[in-house]
C-alpha cells in the first residue's frame, strides 16, 4: 500500500516540477507525504526497549493537543 502510495506521489511531484500538476493533485501528494513521514517517525520509535508501555503517552499527548502522530493505516488497523 505504501509504496503504490509513493510512487503516485513522485509521479505527482513530478509533474509539478514542469507544471502539469492541478493544485489538488499537489494537495493529495502532500497528504501522502506526510502520511509517509508519520508512519517513519512511528517506526522508528518502535526500534526502542519499552516502546509498547511509553508510545501510548505521546500518543495521548498529542490528541490532546490536535495532534495526529499515528499513521491513517495503523489507527484503522488497531482503532486508535
Amino acid at each position: 500500500m505504501e509504496y503504490k502510495n509513493s510512487q503516485v506521489m513522485w509521479e505527482i511531484y513530478q509533474r509539478s516540477v514542469i507544471g502539469k500538476a492541478s493544485i489538488n493533485e499537489i494537495f493529495i501528494a502532500n497528504k501522502i507525504a506526510i502520511e509517509l513521514l508519520k508512519g517513519t517517525i512511528f517506526t522508528s520509535l518502535a526500534i526502542f526497549p519499552g516502546t509498547v508501555f511509553i508510545l501510548p503517552i505521546p500518543v495521548l499527548m498529542a490528541r490532546d493537543a490536535g495532534i495526529d502522530i499515528v499513521p491513517t493505516t495503523i489507527s484503522k488497523q488497531f482503532s486508535i
